[in-house]
C-alpha cells in the first residue's frame, strides 16, 4: 500500500515537472523567417509560432524561470529559461528562452528559480522593440 502511494506522489509530481517543461519545449520550438523592414532599411528575423504555440496565445500559463532585471520599479523583466549566467543575454541560448514580463506589482530580483503566471501574448509584429514572448498581469505563484 504504501509504495502504491508514493508511485502515486512520484507520478504526480513528474507530471509537474513534465508540464513544466512542456510550455518551454513548446515556446522553443519556434522557428524564424527573414523579412525585410522598409522602416529600418534591414532584414528582420520574425518568429513563426508553430500550432501548439499559437494555441497558447491569450492564455494563461504558469512559466517556472530565472529573474533577468529589466527595469525592477515598474514590474517589468525578462524570465528566462535558464539562469541568469546562461541567459540569452549572457550566454549561447537563443531569444526564445526568454519571456518579457509585466507584472501586476514590482518585483524583487532573486537568483532563485520562481514561477509566476499570467497571460501570454505572442509578439510578431514588435520584434525590435520587444521579445517574441510576452506575459502580462504576471504574479508569482511560488
Amino acid at each position: 500500500m504504501k509504495l502504491i502511494s508514493i508511485l502515486y506522489l512520484l507520478l504526480g509530481y513528474s507530471s509537474l515537472i513534465y508540464g513544466q517543461e512542456d510550455i518551454w519545449k513548446k515556446l522553443t520550438a519556434v522557428t524564424f523567417r527573414s523579412e525585410f523592414d522598409k522602416k529600418i532599411g534591414y532584414p528582420v528575423q520574425l518568429p513563426v509560432f508553430t500550432p501548439a504555440i499559437s494555441a497558447l496565445n491569450g492564455k494563461q500559463v504558469t512559466v517556472k524561470g530565472y529573474i533577468v532585471p529589466m527595469n525592477e520599479s515598474k514590474g517589468y523583466f525578462a524570465l528566462s529559461m535558464n539562469p541568469y549566467q546562461t541567459c540569452y543575454f549572457c550566454g549561447g541560448a537563443g531569444i526564445e528562452t526568454v519571456i518579457e514580463v509585466y507584472g501586476k506589482k514590482d518585483f524583487k530580483f532573486t537568483n532563485q528559480l520562481i514561477t509566476i503566471k499570467g497571460k501570454l501574448k505572442l509578439n510578431d509584429f514588435d520584434v525590435m522593440n520587444h521579445l517574441v514572448y510576452i506575459i502580462e498581469e504576471a504574479i508569482i505563484v511560488k
